[in-house]
């Protein structure tokens, strides 16, 4: 199988810390590319052009990331779980690719000049990682505390705010948060997939 992906996307770290966790990175070839460079061969295989996107043995492709973690799951044979834990694992993933939308609109809408950013959606954009980050501190921080896809794009998203967004650091008024994040940034496949190296 093949993954286009790039490094700094929090959506393919994502799909790349939970392959090497399955034990399977050594499944896919990685390719890595930037797709506001528009490459051919990720627009000739997802029409979206957006990463990551896998293509499965057969040539068929798979995106986007909550769909190619479901294959990766049922591919490793990891997919027996009880309805409690599908509720609260993906209820993180959702809120952690949410952070991530709202994080890469704000990117994109900061790299714009000051004349054509809008007030609007730079404030609702904050806003909503915001009140993000305080239901994780207030109601779902339990819920991470194992190690599944949900844990998964929740310290991806936390990271990219980091990495992305610095000015506004969220680990100062979300000490619960930043603990946890700490401890989970040791491990291995966080390291291997930290896009600053």
């Amino acid at each position: 199988m093949q993954l286009y992906y790039s490094s700094t996307s929090p959506y393919s770290r994502k799909v790349l810390v939970f392959a090497y966790e399955l034990e399977i990175i050594d499944s896919l070839e990685l390719i890595q590319v930037h797709p506001f460079d528009d490459p051919i061969e990720l627009r000739q295989n997802n029409p979206l052009g957006k990463v990551p996107t896998l293509i499965l043995d057969n040539g068929e492709p798979l995106y986007d990331s909550p769909v190619i973690v479901n294959y990766l799951q049922i591919l490793a044979n990891k997919t027996a779980f009880s309805v409690e834990d599908f509720v609260s694992q993906n209820r993180l993933q959702a809120l952690g690719d949410g952070i991530m939308d709202a994080a890469l609109s704000l990117v994109l809408e900061n790299r714009r000049t000051q004349e054509q950013r809008s007030p609007f959606w730079q404030q609702r954009w904050e806003e909503s990682i915001l009140r993000s980050l305080k239901d994780f501190e207030e109601k779902y921080i339990n819920d991470a505390q194992q190690w599944h896809i949900g844990s998964i794009a929740m310290v991806c998203s936390l990271d990219y705010l980091l990495f992305r967004l610095p000015i506004n650091d969220w680990t100062q008024k979300y000490p619960k948060s930043a603990n946890w994040f700490q401890v989970m940034m040791e491990r291995q496949s966080m390291k291997i997939t930290d896009p600053r190296n």
